[in-house]
């Protein structure tokens, strides 16, 4: 498995950026990175994970193009 991933534009296939690939050990890293912090997102009170949720879907929205591109060159 190679160490990196090329992002690709679809329709010119000029490559974007190159990006890290996770191995075993990266993901399951970030499984336990998870999981230690899950309760301190429970004991957040609901009105506040709330806006920090809405913070997080206008962060994306504001990037739908840049993602629908990376996206784009998952599936490629």
């Amino acid at each position: 498995m190679s160490e990196t991933l090329q992002v690709v534009e679809p329709a010119t296939e000029a490559v974007l950026d190159e990006i890290a690939r996770a191995g075993v050990d990266e993901v399951d890293a970030a499984v336990a990175r998870a999981k230690a912090a899950y309760p301190a997102w429970r004991a957040v009170a609901p009105a506040d994970r709330s806006r920090l949720l809405h913070r997080l879907a206008d962060a994306v929205a504001g990037a739908i193009e840049e993602l629908a591109l990376l996206d784009g060159a998952q599936r490629g």
